[in-house]
Formats: structure tokens, C-alpha cells, sequence
């Protein structure tokens, strides 16, 4: 099917526009300062250390600040310590913000190039 013949009735609502443009910051947002980068793909040295300088300073914030927990950075081999924990809250808040950034700056149904590729993208499959 293509995106010209899409229903021009069954477009997305404000509801699922923001719920995607969420979902989409988050998952981009964990994958780029998490250890599934390195996973995926060769991640060199200097952009682990940017991640963690940028990173770093916002989660001890978090931990110290609003929650009033120690925080310690420290490796251990398991994404069950409290700083992976604070971590996943900053990325939710800063998806949060940039959701809410992107939904000011582009409304709902302004430019259907977006919603046009992930239809066809989920029609062809």
C-alpha cells in the first residue's frame, strides 16, 4: 500500500502523536548512553567518556537532590544498581521535556511526511 493511499480519515490523534514522539526519545535516548550501543555496534572510547561526562552530573543530581540517595557509578557487571535506576528516571524526565518541546514546536498533523513513512513502514510488513 502506498502512503498516498492511506485513509486520510485514519490519522493519528494528539494522544498517539505524543505517545510516539515519547516512546521515540526514550528509546533513542537509552540506546545512545547505554550499554546496548556497545553491543549493537564499536563504540569508540571518546564518546563512552562524553556519555558519562554529560550524564554523570544530571544522575548524581537526581540521586542526591530528589530522591536523597547515594550514588555510586561504579561497575559492576549488573544494570540492577541504583545509578542505571537514576539514570532511566533522567531519560524519562528528559524525553519528558523534549516531548513536550516537540510537540510545541510541531503540531499534530503540520507536516504527514513522519506519520506517512511509519504507516507504509507498518503496512508493508
Amino acid at each position: 500500500m502506498l502512503a498516498e493511499q492511506i485513509d486520510p480519515d485514519s490519522r493519528w490523534s494528539p494522544v498517539t502523536w505524543t505517545v510516539f514522539r515519547f516512546s521515540a526519545l526514550y528509546f533513542l535516548l537509552y540506546v545512545a548512553t547505554s550499554r546496548m550501543l556497545g553491543s549493537l555496534v564499536r563504540v569508540p572510547s571518546w564518546y563512552r567518556r562524553a556519555v558519562t561526562a554529560a550524564l554523570d552530573p544530571l544522575v548524581r543530581f537526581a540521586g542526591e537532590q530528589i530522591f536523597h540517595a547515594h550514588v555510586n557509578s561504579t561497575l559492576t557487571g549488573s544494570t540492577d544498581r541504583m545509578y542505571d535506576r537514576l539514570q532511566a528516571f533522567c531519560l524519562v524526565a528528559v524525553a519528558l521535556a523534549g516531548c513536550a518541546l516537540w510537540c510545541i514546536v510541531e503540531r499534530p498533523g503540520r507536516d504527514d511526511s513522519l506519520y506517512r513513512w511509519v504507516r507504509e513502514v507498518h503496512v508493508n510488513q
